[in-house]
Formats: C-alpha cells, sequence, structure tokens
C-alpha cells in the first residue's frame, strides 16, 4: 500500500509555533529521556535543535552520517510501516530518535542511553 504525505498542525512540544508539516508516518506520544530534558533545560540551543531534528524524522530525513545502503533500509522502513530510528548530532553528542513499528510511540534520546529491550512492547 502506498503511503500518503498528509499536511497536519504541529504537535511537536519543541515547536515554535504552529505550521503545516507534510509528515510521512504518525510518530504516536513523543517523548524524551530525562537526561535530554536536562540538557534543554541547561542548554537553550537544544530546543530549536531538537524541534529541526523531530521535523526532519517525521519528514523522512534519514539522519546524519548515513551510508546509501541505510538509506534505503531507512526508507524501506517507513514505507514497510518498520521501526524509524535517526541520529542527528549536536555538539559532538549523538541524539537518536526512534518511532515504534505500529507508530504509538517515539522516543527521543542520547545514544549512549539507549537499551536495545528498553523499547520493545
Amino acid at each position: 500500500m502506498k503511503k500518503k504525505i498528509i499536511t497536519h498542525k504541529c504537535s511537536n512540544p519543541f515547536c515554535p509555533g504552529d505550521h503545516d508539516d507534510f509528515v510521512l508516518f504518525s510518530m504516536g506520544d513523543l517523548m524524551m529521556t530525562a537526561r535530554i530534558k536536562d540538557r534543554i533545560d541547561k542548554d537553550p540551543s537544544m530546543r530549536p535543535f531538537l524541534h529541526e531534528c523531530i521535523n526532519r524524522h517525521q519528514v523522512g530525513d534519514p539522519g546524519d552520517a548515513i551510508s546509501h545502503k541505510d538509506e534505503i533500509i531507512h526508507f524501506r522502513n517507513i514505507m514497510k510501516e518498520r521501526e524509524i530510528s535517526t541520529t542527528y548530532t549536536m555538539k559532538d553528542q549523538e541524539i537518536w530518535i526512534i518511532t515504534k513499528r505500529d507508530r504509538t510511540k517515539t522516543v527521543v534520546l542520547f545514544a549512549y542511553e539507549f537499551l536495545p529491550m528498553s523499547f520493545c512492547p
């Protein structure tokens, strides 16, 4: 089944205002780890950076420093409704955004926080 690009009002909590975005998939509930929240509180540049990353994630951008092969896998995961993960880098710190395959939950975390079993349904 071909995915349809839809327009919606931005529900991104890091968004500075309402606007329309073209999205490829629903992210479900958007959550962040306590360490991401602490970093937002301490670093004012983190909020707009995360807003940009979340928007990039939802429109299908495969993230930073990704190989051509990984880019193909990324788009295949979107189309086949598999788990979607992207990596973005800020100040030498990798931030991951992971959307569950059933599109009910998306988590923003630092790469070093990832535990494979912690995100399973």
